[in-house]
């Protein structure tokens, strides 16, 4: 009698370790995803930005325009505003 209880009380010993275990697995799992899909998001956004600059710079009209922004600004043709005022009074000025 008092072996069948040992075995019964291994076999429930052995399911609780397999339960352990697999729960063990499916948290590891569980971490190993969510570390893939931070990462993938953080590619994807890394893909995104650099998708958007590509865009700036095969835009060749915003190109010309900022390489002409640029040659004013080295001549001097430039008005610094510095308060809202200055802002709005540059844009009425337009």
């Amino acid at each position: 009698m008092q072996k069948m209880k040992n075995t019964e009380t291994n076999e429930t010993m052995d399911e609780f370790d397999n339960l352990k275990t697999k729960k063990k697995i499916l948290l590891n799992f569980q971490k190993d995803f969510t570390s893939f899909r931070q990462l993938v998001e953080e590619k994807s956004k890394n893909l995104e930005e650099e998708l958007e600059e590509l865009l700036i710079l095969n835009n060749k009209d915003l190109m010309e325009s900022m390489k002409r922004a640029d040659e004013d600004i080295k001549a001097g043709r430039v008005t610094a505003c510095r308060t809202d005022k200055e802002i709005d009074d540059f844009f009425d000025s337009l």
